[in-house]
């Protein structure tokens, strides 16, 4: 496994999972899913778990509050993102369908609605990003409101349309 000290607890999704429903470029419908971490309060391990729209919510796992020094309390910065690599003369991996990203959800890969739950677990749209990618044949766009999905990010690369 790919992320140590998280905990699983559904054998049917591990951490390093790659999901068998996927969205197909330009389909009539999209599969959608959204991951949720939370703090839990009288615990104070972080969890994983997945809201789908469709089904019922997934616990996958948790990270011991025992592994972090600085997350005793609370987070004060989260992280999202993906890596793409291939060795040398070797040709780059796909990341999200593939396709150079563009502002629409029906062509490109996306993840919306990210929120941070404050202290009183009141849900907190994020203000200050960062996108970053350091090779052009992929692309990132943090788009703060799209449509009715909350903040977007799309993403993907190595085909570029």
């Amino acid at each position: 496994m790919l992320c140590p000290g998280f905990v699983g607890v559904d054998k049917d999704i591990p951490i390093d999972n790659a999901f068998d429903e996927v969205t197909r470029r330009g389909a009539p419908y999209q599969v959608r899913f959204t991951p949720f971490v939370y703090k839990d309060p009288k615990t104070g391990h972080w969890w994983l778990a997945i809201k789908h729209p469709y089904k019922p919510d997934k616990i996958i796992g948790y990270w011991p509050r025992e592994i972090f020094s600085e997350l005793a309390s609370s987070a004060t910065y989260i992280a999202v993102g993906g890596e793409a690599y291939s060795p040398l003369g070797q040709r780059l991996p796909p990341m999200g369908n593939g396709y150079y990203p563009i502002e629409d959800a029906s062509k490109t890969a996306y993840c919306s609605n990210y929120f941070v739950l404050d202290a009183n677990y009141q849900m907190i749209n994020p203000v200050q990003t960062t996108r970053y990618t350091d090779n052009w044949h992929y692309g990132v766009y943090d788009v703060a409101h799209y449509l009715n999905y909350g903040r977007t990010i799309f993403f993907g690369g190595t085909t570029l349309e």
